[in-house]
């Protein structure tokens, strides 16, 4: 694919965002997917999809959230959760100018999920897509004692230290079964495991205020989860799909999977990628 970087300003405030777009080399594209990447990672991490997504001459559009890549902003730190969809939003207006009436997917991955679903709450953004996909969807992180204690001091701490950043206590394991990923991820400079007191409050919130919210997706949606997710537990997805109204949905839990389900062993990784392939086939 032909990959083009450059950067997108919010008007808002004029914070400028790292962007990436893959265009299907001379081929006319015939459809396009935006990605919105999760917590502490960035952009950069999808060439398993995205090598997929070239052979079905797709266009697709990510960006590297605030505080996160190449994207500048205090790592791990955000002072509204809200704002990360309102990049996201015009990501998606700026890939609608520029490819006319072509179908387009919106898909999100673990805290980018959250946001992915923020964003298509709103009517603006609703009416540009065909279709929404959920990965590893945040809506309940799972909780260890230490991090219990963390969030409830954090709770406290958003209130008098909101930027105070602390490890987000991420274990690096559980985000594939597959050593080379998890190796490659602790080795990428432009990956982070930092939180602030204020987002770490704010992410729960979202995940709990989005469950609740769920009634209010109507359009086609995809929901796909690894049940050995130790990051993000599977049955936060399973809570959010039984609560769509979406006459259109489907739900994909992968039995033994982590967290990247798409960065999962060759022979997994395949079978989730052909699933998601299949699925936005359908839908554009």
């Amino acid at each position: 694919m032909q990959q083009t970087a450059s950067t997108l300003k919010n008007p808002q405030d004029g914070f400028e965002l790292y962007t990436q777009t893959w265009k299907p080399g001379k081929s006319k594209p015939k459809f396009v997917v935006v990605i919105q990447h999760g917590f502490g990672e960035h952009s950069g991490r999808y060439n398993n999809i995205l090598a997929e997504l070239e052979k079905e001459k797709a266009v697709v559009y990510a960006l590297d959230a605030r505080g996160h890549g190449k994207t500048p902003g205090k790592r791990g730190h955000i002072d509204d959760f809200n704002v990360y969809a309102d990049d996201l939003a015009l990501l998606i207006q700026k890939a609608r100018k520029e490819n006319g009436k072509l179908p387009m997917i919106l898909l999100g991955h673990s805290m980018g999920g959250l946001i992915a679903v923020l964003a298509a709450l709103r009517g603006d953004v609703a009416k540009e897509l065909n279709g929404l996909a959920v990965s590893s969807g945040a809506f309940k992180p799972a909780l260890d004692a230490v991090q219990a204690i963390k969030k409830a001091v954090g709770t406290v701490l958003a209130r008098l230290a909101p930027a105070m950043t602390v490890p987000a206590g991420l274990d690096v394991k559980l985000i594939s079964r597959d050593d080379n990923v998890v190796q490659a991820y602790v080795n990428d400079p432009l990956v982070h495991g930092k939180i602030s007191m204020k987002m770490g409050v704010d992410l729960f919130a979202t995940g709990t205020q989005l469950l609740h919210e769920a009634s209010r997706i109507t359009m086609p949606v995809l929901v796909f989860h690894g049940d050995a997710d130790g990051i993000a537990l599977a049955e936060g997805s399973r809570e959010f799909f039984q609560g769509l109204s979406s006459k259109d949905k489907t739900l994909k839990i992968y039995p033994g999977f982590y967290h990247e389900t798409m960065n999962e062993p060759l022979g997994d990784r395949k079978q989730v990628i052909s699933d998601i392939i299949k699925w936005i086939k359908k839908h554009v």
